[in-house]
């Protein structure tokens, strides 16, 4: 094979319809949203609905670590991978790890470097299903050191990204080309390749279906876009060897592996059993699922089947729903009868609960129901100010076997006050019982959209046919919220904004003695501004305050981020108290944010030094008064995902708000590194006269030194005086945050997920490299 054709990848090669079945359930309980994407196309007089034709989509779950093994390579080849696959993570929630000790970590993935057999990878989950079987998923033949550091970039970033679930975008439907068919043929027919016709055929002759293809468009500066030479086509042309990922790479991998979880999960019978004949059919289907959120109540979450499969001629009578619920999990459950011989069944349900406070929905049960049909009048329990969209979930369904399925739910005769909802069947179907969900939200919400369709979109009713997919438009397209970080002019290309960058952050510089008007123009397009000015600095967001009230900035969210106090307590406290003045004063509308202690302020030392990475040398970890005084506590990095919560909701503007994720003593956090650890951290004290005389001396010697004074000084000040709030007064509470006036953010949202404990985070401190407290994040 001539040196350009190195190029070329040859994944189809290695996409066939071996153990495809086996494939598919493998995906199905990797990442259960594949059944949501998922096509099983039957032959007619089949009694198994599932044969070789079955196409699922092969993405892995959100926020996975995939393991990446070596059956081969030098130690430069295998670096090589580890420099370039990696990239896809900066924007996708997924990590890589690679490892060497596969007995112990079986791999997610299985990296070759044959020679002899191209390049090429499997799509997605079937990487891990061959890897499991200790077949390569991805082989890598040319790289190889005489080729530019761009092109075994690009193979490498191309391959990873079928790792991940991507195909050609020449497969794309749309994508037709006017092959020459006889130079293909021989070209692969020798060596090293030697395939025969119908191996070449699988790899560059077929095309996905529209449906099986997530995206429409082809981007012709995709790193996915495969490259052929110019002699395969009639026309001489030839693709473009990309060599980087392009923007719509980036978005695409970014939706498809979001960093927040999707509150609309999916469950689907062929995760837990794959029945080949009747007999063997089960009755309850059941897998235990954690929620994203926390729900306080089980009608919070609302069910509905999407997908059904059944012996022909016999009763539909199925049941989904989340069944064995608290707070944390349930149990996604599909229930059949003895008398409807199932082959698989799929529901999927969305957590509702304090995120979607627009939102009303309920259940018609018809359990009384007998013969076409029923309906009933709905009443909303809060009108709404117009008429809304709603729309209908099957969450059970009964319907006789002796002649065809005919079912519809629809909503009609829709006002602000309620609606008819209807479940019937017609001609000689007859339904014996049905319970219809419905959902019900504001017509003219912004980022909102809902809807329905139907075969008889597609084709006449008369016509059956197995494929009845089209796209859908949205009567108003979803608003894209673009994220924007002001940094100081010297700082935009600083490794910090580069990683935000490429997480898709918009990196604008300012300058703070330039011209007013420049600050006003670049806070135009702002809605909520977000400071996270450090205490050193804080006098720097007046100009940012006044030029925000000019550009109508909806909510600015000043540099707080610890915890209440009144004034006179602290120093750095005031000053932001006194920053809150300046906002009022102009008017600006705002919210204020305080957290309490950070975990990772308090990193109490373990006598193996495992805890030593993340230990500060700059806060005195001596326990202070008799260590029983309880305060808030939160991890550094949830402090965004309250945030995100809080400034969403009406009801926290122009308002403080306490977030918090523990209440604790310091001898509770003490305990927890010993509990985690397995070892008794020294336990220090120090008196409240003691502390005070500490706070005194080392004010003094700032006052004497100014910019000169040890950083020792000022962060014993400091933290000294933090710790009396925290430790001594008891300011850093609940109950005190309530007296101050706060908003307590469980209140606010008590079905909010909850975030990483402290005894979590002492375990990721103890057992790797975590990051700690230091001058970069001090307050």
């Amino acid at each position: 094979m001539a040196p350009a054709f190195s190029r070329v990848c040859f994944y189809n090669y290695q996409n066939g319809a071996e153990d495809q079945s086996e494939r598919v359930q493998y995906s199905l309980k990797e990442n259960p949203e594949n059944g949501s994407i998922t096509v099983p196309l039957r032959i007619e007089d089949s009694d198994s609905p599932l044969d070789l034709d079955l196409i699922s989509s092969k993405l892995w779950r959100p926020g996975r670590e995939l393991k990446i093994g070596f059956l081969s390579g030098t130690e430069w080849q295998r670096d090589q991978v580890k420099k370039y696959a990696t990239h896809w993570t900066l924007y996708a929630n997924i990590r890589f790890t690679f490892v060497t000790d596969m007995a112990s970590f079986p791999p997610d993935v299985l990296v070759d470097f044959d020679a002899s057999k191209g390049t090429w990878s499997y799509l997605g989950t079937d990487c891990g299903y061959w890897s499991s079987q200790g077949r390569p998923s991805v082989n890598l033949a040319w790289i190889i050191d005489r080729r530019p550091q761009a092109e075994l970039r690009a193979d490498i970033l191309h391959q990873f990204g079928h790792v991940l679930g991507r195909v050609h975008e020449d497969e794309k439907p749309q994508a037709l080309f006017p092959w020459n068919t006889d130079q293909i043929y021989r070209d692969l027919g020798g060596p090293p390749t030697c395939w025969d016709r119908s191996q070449v055929d699988r790899c560059y002759f077929a095309r996905f279906l529209l449906k099986t293809v997530q995206g429409t468009q082809i981007d012709p500066s995709s790193i996915m876009r495969n490259y052929y030479p110019s002699t395969w086509t009639w026309n001489e042309g030839r693709t473009i060897f990309n060599l980087d990922l392009s923007e719509h790479d980036k978005e695409y991998i970014r939706y498809y592996y979001p960093s927040q979880g999707n509150l609309a999960r999916n469950f689907n019978t062929m995760e837990i059993d794959r029945p080949e004949k009747v007999e063997t059919i089960q009755k309850h289907h059941e897998k235990k699922q954690c929620f994203n959120q926390t729900q306080s109540e089980s009608s919070n979450i609302i069910t509905g089947i999407n997908w059904v499969s059944f012996r022909p001629h016999n009763r539909i009578r199925l049941d989904a729903n989340i069944v064995e619920h608290d707070q944390k999990k349930g149990t996604a459950s599909i229930r059949v009868w003895s008398e409807s011989p199932m082959y698989s069944a799929g529901m999927n349900w969305f957590e509702m609960g304090s995120r979607f406070p627009f939102v009303q929905h309920g259940v018609f049960n018809c359990h009384d129901l007998q013969g076409k049909g029923k309906s009933k009048t709905i009443t909303f329990s809060t009108p709404f100010s117009e008429p809304p969209r709603v729309v209908c979930l099957i969450k059970s369904l009964d319907l006789d076997g002796e002649n065809n399925w005919r079912f519809r739910a629809s909503p009609t005769r829709i006002t602000a006050k309620g609606f008819k909802v209807s479940a019937e069947a017609w001609h000689n179907s007859t339904l014996y019982e049905a319970n219809v969900v419905w959902v019900a939200h504001p017509a003219d919400r912004s980022n909102v959209a809902s809807g329905g369709v139907a075969a008889t979109d597609t084709r006449p009713w008369w016509k059956p046919q197995q494929n009845n997919s089209f796209e859908v438009t949205f009567d108003k397209p979803f608003l894209k919220q673009t994220v924007t970080s002001f940094t100081r002019e010297a700082s935009v290309n600083s490794q910090a904004n580069e990683t935000l960058q490429a997480k898709g952050v918009q990196i604008v510089g300012y300058d703070l003695n330039g011209p007013r008007e420049v600050l006003v123009h670049q806070l135009k397009k702002i809605d909520v501004l977000i400071s996270c000015i450090t205490w050193e600095h804080l006098e720097s967001q007046n100009p940012w305050i006044e030029a925000a009230k000019e550009a109508g900035v909806k909510r600015f969210v000043p540099s707080e981020w610890v915890g209440p106090a009144p004034r006179g307590i602290i120093d750095i406290k005031d000053k932001k108290l006194d920053i809150l003045g300046v906002i009022q004063r102009v008017g600006l509308p705002y919210t204020l944010i305080d957290v309490g202690c950070w975990f990772q302020v308090w990193v109490p030392k373990i006598s193996s030094g495992r805890s030593d990475h993340a230990h500060s040398i700059y806060i005195d970890h001596r326990i202070v008064g008799d260590g029983n005084q309880k305060f808030g506590l939160t991890d550094m990095g949830d402090i965004g995902k309250y945030v995100a919560q809080i400034i969403s909701d009406a009801r926290t503007l122009n308002r403080r708000v306490f977030a918090y994720t523990e209440v604790l003593s310091m001898n509770e956090i003490w305990d927890t590194m010993a509990t985690v650890s397995g070892e008794i951290p020294p336990r220090d004290y120090v008196s409240e006269e003691d502390l005070r005389e500490i706070i005194e001396s080392c004010g003094k010697r700032w006052h004497e030194h100014g910019a000169k004074v040890d950083i020792m000084d000022v962060a014993n000040y400091n933290m000294g005086q933090y710790r009396i709030s925290w430790c001594i007064r008891g300011d850093n509470t609940p109950e005190f945050a309530d007296y101050l006036g706060y908003l307590d953010f469980w209140k606010l949202f008590p079905d909010f997920p909850k975030v990483r404990s402290l005894k979590a985070f002492y375990q990721q401190v103890v057992t790797g490299p975590c990051a700690g407290y230091g001058p970069a994040t001090s307050e």
